[in-house]
Order: C-alpha cells, then structure tokens, then sequence
C-alpha cells in the first residue's frame, strides 16, 4: 500500500538517450510503475544464486493522477501467475534482471527458476519508477511521487 501522484507525458514521443551517441525519437508509451516480487533464494556450492518466485505485485500508471491517491493497494498474486487472465509480460521470471552479493563477496545475476507459492520468502524486491521502459529510455517530464509506503499482511 502507498499513496501516490503522477505526471504522465501521454501522446509525447519517448527519447534514448545514453549519453554515448545522439538522442533520438523511439516508439511507445511510457508508464510509472510499480512493482513487488517475494522471492525465497538459496545459494549453491559454486555461489551461484537462485530464486523462486513467491510472489508478484505490479501496476503500470499510465496517465497522470494530479491529487493524491492516498492508500493505494497493489495486491499481491502468489505462485505462478502466467495463467492467470491479468498477467503481464514485464512480470516475467528473470534469470540476470537482479544482481547480489554470494558469500563469496562476488556480484552475480540471482537467477530466478521457477514459481513456489507455499516457499517462505527471504527476499522482497520493490522496485518503483517515474518509467517503465529499459535504460536510457523514456518520456522526458515523467514524474512518480510515493509516499507512506507500507506492507499489508
């Protein structure tokens, strides 16, 4: 649950932008988006790290909220949601999304397998953007404040 207001550039033309080359025009729609994975995580003897997906909230904000929208829900969806009518493509299990530290102070991708509802999560991801599109891209004047974040349970 979160409160939450929004400027949503609609009908804008998104950029890319990677300070390598020039900007240039993309096609799409960008969206602020919010997003809650509960993940249950072992490492094994080589320090690879892998993830079963527990959990899945997301939404995607797709046009401006200029007031407010206190206490706003993101309900959580348990085990594998890719049958479920409101699945999404950004929801996808992920083998090299997310980084961390093994126990042997090496970075490595976690690498998520598969869908366990009834495993007891370790770790909760949130991740929460003004846009949902990959890096340097974007709609220029996109803007996502959040507030009084908290975990319903």
């Amino acid at each position: 649950m979160l409160d939450y207001k929004a400027v949503i550039q609609q009908g804008k033309s998104m950029v890319r932008a990677t300070g390598s080359t020039k900007v240039t025009t993309v096609q799409g729609q960008d969206a602020g988006e919010i997003i809650l994975f509960l993940q249950h995580r072992w490492e094994d003897a080589d320090g690879n790290i892998f993830a079963y997906r527990v959990g899945t909230a997301s939404e995607r904000i797709t046009k401006s909220v200029p007031d407010w929208k206190n206490s706003h829900r993101v309900p959580i969806r348990y085990g594998d949601i890719t049958k479920t009518p409101n699945y999404k493509s950004w929801e996808r299990l992920s083998k090299d999304r997310y980084m961390a530290r093994n126990s042997k102070g090496k970075m490595v991708p976690v690498q998520e397998i598969g869908y366990k509802a009834d495993a007891t999560p370790t770790h909760l991801i949130l991740q929460i953007s003004a846009g949902c599109q990959e890096a340097f891209t974007g709609c220029p004047g996109n803007v996502l404040w959040v507030d009084n974040i908290r975990l319903v349970y």
